[in-house]
């Protein structure tokens, strides 16, 4: 089936690309469109995207925001795992608004078309967590599908290695060829995913040597003062941290991008406190805490983060960027 009326609009991450897959295996050839990257607003949304029924996954955006797109679509249907505020109009499947937790938008995206969980699903949930072993839901895929947990890990850094790189044919592509892989090691084997994965890892190695951290207590600071940064923070997050709760703050010229993980706490309280104190594109999950930010807007998060996550006055002074 291929429709102009029927657009899918996913995130740019592992999950993203794993939910557009699965849609698409459903849903025919319909047509798939990206925001862009390291954005969440209805100006990220290309205007192709808009028209006709539009399925949402794996991506929010701010209130205000999904007004505007209901008022250019036909029809929504938003499919999602993250605490995100909910759209005025459409159809919304959406378990953290439950309070419930699921692991990745792809699980959310195959109960909603009635497909069974597999490999893609495993690979999904791999690139959301980083760390996906103990995950019940994740070790009954490998069980049943009988796949190895290092080869899905892999696949998931293979696909997030697209976005890293702001390489949207990239993206695409590996959307399609996801969809239509009969078996995990497709995606393993295919050479344009493996070179953009070793690209990639350059980078954020290159953005991890130039890091600057420190440790107070239970908790880790780090800066880093590269636009670049922005689009890989959940890489340097997991290079970074030492079990610990560990924030990184990324600065440039004209913005910044917080991002919060780790430790034992509910990140949704942070992620409502920005979100009153008028930061836009702020979102996460019970686990994590991303925000884009305008340089100006900078000192006013830090000292909400300083309220809820207690954290050392330091990195707004002379070790701050």
């Amino acid at each position: 089936m291929r429709s102009g009326n029927v657009k899918v609009l996913t995130h740019w991450d592992a999950d993203g690309i794993v939910s557009a897959a699965k849609a698409l295996r459903k849903l025919g050839e319909v047509e798939v469109y990206v925001p862009r990257i390291g954005r969440w607003s209805f100006e990220a949304v290309p205007p192709e995207a808009l028209g006709g029924k539009l399925y949402v996954m794996d991506y929010s955006m701010p209130y205000e925001d999904w007004q505007r797109l209901c008022e250019g679509v036909e029809g929504l249907v938003v499919l999602d795992h993250h605490a995100a505020p909910k759209p005025p109009c459409g159809e919304v499947y959406n378990p953290a608004l439950e309070g419930n937790y699921v692991p990745s938008a792809s699980l959310v995206v195959s109960d909603y078309f009635g497909l069974p969980y597999d490999w893609r699903d495993a690979v999904a949930i791999a690139g959301d967590l980083h760390d996906p072993w103990g995950n019940e839901v994740w070790e009954a895929i490998l069980r049943k599908e009988k796949v190895r947990g290092e080869d899905v890990v892999e696949a998931a850094a293979l696909l997030n290695s697209c976005y890293k790189l702001l390489d949207y044919d990239c993206i695409y592509y590996s959307i399609k060829k996801v969809s239509k892989a009969n078996s995990l090691s497709e995606i393993l084997e295919d050479r344009r995913l493996r070179a953009k994965r070793e690209e990639a890892l350059k980078l954020v190695e290159e953005l991890e040597r130039r890091a600057e951290c420190w440790d107070e207590g239970y908790r880790r600071v780090c800066v880093v003062r590269d636009e670049r940064a922005a689009l890989v923070a959940s890489s340097l997050w997991k290079r970074l941290n030492r079990g610990k709760e560990t924030i990184i703050v990324i600065a440039w010229d004209a913005g910044a991008r917080v991002y919060c993980r780790g430790g034992k706490k509910d990140y949704t309280v942070l992620i409502e406190a920005l979100r009153s104190a008028g930061i836009k594109e702020v979102g996460g999950k019970d686990v994590v805490c991303s925000a884009n930010l305008r340089s100006h807007e900078l000192e006013k998060v830090l000292k909400i983060l300083d309220l809820h996550l207690e954290l050392p006055s330091s990195v707004g002074g002379e070790k701050g960027p």
